[in-house]
């Protein structure tokens, strides 16, 4: 809306007109006295009411008519209606009003009509004149299927020239703008702000990162690449009719049978690409495979429990081109990991369970159409044993717990599995088979999938009492996630509660007391579930390689569970069910291994963890699998016809203990999950290495609690100048007894400014560090280890920093100007300023050097028409920035300052008493 006082409501009497979602704005000034009126109007009939409304909107329309009224305004919660007044105006009225007024982006003119232009609809414009001159303008709203994230790179191109922010891009495809498609109720759309597309008829919303969007277009152009070859065919048959009539028939059948045995993979990249992955591996050698031998260097120990790949360089045969090409891995656990059709390049093989038979230098790879270069490379992933304490399983719908994470959910300690949606749609067997309307259907497969969520992982072990339901609807999450507070009903099954589908939990939630499907409330029940479970580690789909919607929305409801949670889980690992550029994936027969899929993006640290899964468990898995209700009906008659002419002509072979293709993905020899890339510890520890001789020790949740046995069975205190603590707080103050016995101790600690904010470790960390007064802690705040310091402890500042192997510079050129800039009228912004310029130098910020900062919005103008003038000294604070940040903020960094903190001599330490060395001594204490 555009108008010259920010006000949409207009008292011009006659009927009303609906429209959704219009907010009133009042002048503060009359916040008073209006408040007083609807408090008046309580109490009165409907027709005083009526009265007493009308005149308060007149009163309101003379102050609209005042050009002095300016200022800060009162918005009302979604006044419901607009009173008429507003007549058509014309494009150009509707601009020269928004050049006089102000507005958003996505009121401007220029915005409005690319996207009418791109969605090819007419804009009707609506203006609000008074005294012969417009006081507002507005775009109707607009009817009309939402262009959407499918379109979303022709958006941002038609818009490119008046965006302001920053568009994100992979592999040059933009993925995020600042525009978006909001629906304000399903036949009406308007344009506003942040993040993707909707589509108004399902309300799928696309946030951020957008595979899904991708992977719609990469069908959408496989489709068009095949109708176009199919045309030039077509043609090509009609032609060889001139020779004889009956060729055309045989040769369009010989051609459908060829491409339903060869060509109909749906496979989005060109098979002759290097698979390209950043893999933190925590060791890497060089092999030489003589003769298709493998032979361990003699300074690799393996211990079987470590993630192993091989990277290769394969070459496809010309028969495998025709036939499924694989690598035979022989000599130890015998297996056969097939690859693409025409495979030519890098690729990774998965070494899971032939650690013995490579340790013995018997492990032999063979090509079966192809050709395996000899120079390979071991890639060795050590990981802590994520089974061994509590696991959730984040599933989206029913059986992805079970595809993803089956053998480990069985094997872990103890373990839960939360499913999302009661996954009721597309239910046209249940239509079918009982002669069901849609919403009967929907009903009756959402109850299906809901008991299979709850009764299946029984199979595996985990009680009833730890599966749980949400009931939230299948396909909906991206809607839930654009508007968190509203609620968002099932396409299918006409329902807008999700207790229905939670009939069989044995587990009460809060959100059980409205049933109400929005997003506030799944965040909440997750955050629920984790204080409830507190599980070590939590298992959850992967964010970047699976495109599914309600997949990516999984992963952004659990990161926000997380925020403010009262258990943080030490582990979360990723899992991937669908590929947005392969389907086949894993490729191969039932049974075999699984190759690392295809991935195109080096920039993404990635930590694949490899678990076993024997063949009794695989046989379990498959047991599994067969009772999901939405696995069991048979495939179409189209596809086993396909089926039938590739095992003929093709050599594929699918398992005989289920018809769904997911039977053949996920009963393998290996669960291929993936660590949560966040920040990898490891090198801030190498930076620490680099600069001392250090013994680096991971501790499990156990070791962690109890501190006393580990030293004793592990540590010689006296052979350690320092020994510095990076542990939990929690489980440090604890055992304080028997930290007191340790002399020289440093302790690492992040979250020491809990000491001085209302919450329950306000002053614990001072009670405690007075237990060990020799003792240096290294903190990451500044103002924190000032006050520890005034507090008489040994402080030190060391501050936060980066994960350099997860951000760097890419050289791009950004497309918005500046990096931040802070309100100046936010009440914190006072408080921000002085904390910043007490700490500037402590941080290494010094003013047009390598940062800007600025003490009021004048000031700021100055500075920002200084650096537009001199571009030289922009480049130049830009580059000065950029080095600070490499030199002091990189963990390599923040390691060696670590390690220079720890150099100078403790304050001398006092000997435990004789009472504590015996209630060590005994184990009475800790």
């Amino acid at each position: 809306m555009v108008a010259g006082v920010p006000l949409l409501a207009t008292a011009c009497g006659g009927a009303r007109e609906v429209v959704e979602g219009v907010g009133v704005l009042f002048p503060l000034g009359d916040a008073a006295q209006l408040a007083q009126g609807l408090k008046h109007m309580a109490g009165l009939d409907a027709g005083q009411r009526e009265a007493c409304a009308l005149h308060m909107l007149q009163r309101l329309q003379q102050r609209f008519s005042d050009q002095a009224v300016r200022g800060a305004f009162w918005q009302l919660p979604q006044v419901r209606w607009r009173e008429r007044g507003w007549q058509v105006i014309d494009a150009a009225a509707y601009g020269d009003t928004w050049q006089r007024f102000g507005g958003s982006v996505a009121t401007h003119p220029l915005v409005i009509e690319q996207l009418a232009d791109l969605a090819q609809i007419p804009v009707r414009y609506l203006g609000f004149p008074q005294d012969g001159e417009l006081k507002a303008a507005l775009p109707r709203r607009w009817g009309f299927p939402a262009t959407g994230a499918a379109r979303m790179a022709e958006v941002v191109e038609r818009l490119r020239e008046l965006l302001i922010g920053s568009v994100l891009f992979l592999e040059g495809a933009p993925i995020a703008i600042q525009l978006v498609y909001r629906v304000e109720a399903p036949q009406w759309i308007s344009v506003e702000y942040v993040n993707g597309g909707v589509d108004p008829e399902t309300k799928a919303f696309s946030p951020g990162l957008n595979m899904s969007a991708n992977k719609q277009q990469l069908l959408k152009r496989h489709r068009k690449r095949k109708r176009v070859i199919l045309l030039v065919l077509l043609v090509a048959l009609l032609l060889t009719a001139l020779w004889a009539w009956w060729l055309p028939p045989v040769l369009a059948l010989v051609l459908w049978v060829a491409h339903e045995a060869w060509f109909s993979d749906h496979l989005f990249y060109v098979p002759g690409s290097d698979y390209q992955y950043d893999l933190q591996a925590s060791e890497r050698h060089a092999l030489h495979g003589l003769g298709g031998v493998l032979a361990l260097p003699k300074d690799c120990q393996l211990d079987g429990n470590e993630t192993l790949l091989l990277r290769v360089n394969l070459r496809a045969g010309w028969l495998g081109r025709l036939l499924d090409p694989a690598v035979r891995i022989e000599g130890g656990v015998a297996d056969c990991q097939t690859f693409e059709r025409g495979v030519r390049g890098v690729r990774y093989l998965n070494l899971g369970g032939q650690a013995e038979a490579l340790g013995a230098g018997r492990l032999r790879l063979s090509g079966r159409h192809c050709r395996v270069a000899p120079e390979m490379e071991l890639l060795v992933l050590r990981h802590t044993d994520y089974l061994a304490g509590s696991l959730m399983v984040i599933a989206p719908h029913a059986d992805d717990a079970e595809l993803a994470a089956f053998a480990a959910y069985a094997q872990a300690k103890s373990s839960w599995i939360v499913t999302l949606t009661a996954g009721e749609i597309e239910n046209a067997y249940y239509r079918e088979t009982f002669g069901l309307d849609l919403v009967e259907a929907a009903r009756l497969k959402g109850e299906l999938r809901s008991w299979d969520s709850i009764a299946v992982p029984r199979w595996a072990g985990v009680p009833s009492q730890q599966c749980v339901q949400l009931g939230y609807f299948c396909m909906q999450l991206p809607a839930m996630q654009a508007e968190p507070e509203t609620p968002v009903a099932s396409r299918e099954a006409d329902l807008a509660d999700t207790r229905p589908f939670r009939r069989f939990n044995e587990v009460a939630l809060r959100s059980d007391a409205d049933g109400r499907p929005t997003w506030h409330n799944m965040v909440q029940d997750l955050r629920e579930l984790i204080e409830r479970a507190r599980p070590a580690t939590i298992v959850m789909p992967h964010p970047t390689l699976d495109p599914h919607p309600d997949h990516v929305c999984a992963h952004d409801a659990l990161q926000q569970a997380l925020q403010g949670a009262s258990w943080q889980p030490q582990n979360l690992l990723l899992y991937a069910n669908h590929l947005h550029d392969n389907d086949r994936w894993p490729m191969g027969d039932a049974g075999t291994g699984v190759p690392l899929p295809p991935f195109f993006d080096a920039g993404l640290p990635m930590r694949p963890w490899v678990l076993g899964v024997g063949e009794q468990q695989q046989r379990q898995k498959a047991i599994a699998l067969g009772m999901m209700h939405d696995l069991q009906p048979a495939a179409p008659f189209k596809r086993r016809v396909r089926r039938f002419l590739q095992r003929c002509l093709a050599g594929r072979r699918w398992p005989a203990f289920g018809d769904n293709e997911f039977f053949r993905k996920a009963v393998r020899r290996h669960e291929l999950l993936w660590k949560e890339q966040r920040a990898i510890l490891d090198r801030l520890y190498e930076g620490i290495a680099a600069d001392c001789e250090c013994d680096i020790r991971w501790l499990t949740g156990d070791e962690q609690a109890d501190l006393r046995g580990y030293f004793h069975r592990h540590v010689q205190i006296d052979q350690y100048d320092r020994i510095l603590f990076f542990l939990r707080f929690k489980k440090e103050i604890r055992q304080a007894r028997f930290i007191r016995t340790i002399p020289n101790l440093v302790i690492l600690e992040h979250d020491a400014y809990q000491n001085y904010i209302p919450c329950k470790y306000t002053g614990k960390f001072s009670e405690y560090y007075r237990q060990l007064p020799w003792a240096r802690v290294i903190t990451s705040g500044a103002v924190v280890t000032r006050r520890l310091r005034d507090e008489g402890f040994d402080a030190v500042f060391v501050p936060k920093g980066y994960d350099q192997a997860l951000l760097r510079n890419e050289n791009r050129e950004r497309d918005i100007e500046l990096a931040f800039v802070g309100s100046l009228r936010s009440v914190a912004y006072s408080g921000r300023k002085q904390m910043l310029e007490s700490i500037a130098a402590a941080l290494g910020f010094v003013d047009m050097h390598n940062i800007v900062l600025y003490r009021d919005l004048e000031q700021l103008r100055e500075k920002l028409a200084q650096l537009r003038a001199d571009l030289a000294l922009a480049e130049r604070i830009s580059r000065n920035g950029q080095q600070l940040a490499e030199q002091r903020y990189t963990f390599h960094a923040l390691g060696q300052a670590i390690t220079e903190a720890m150099r100078a001599p403790l304050r001398p330490a006092a000997k435990p008493g004789l009472l504590t060395r015996v209630l060590l001594a005994l184990g009475l204490s800790r």
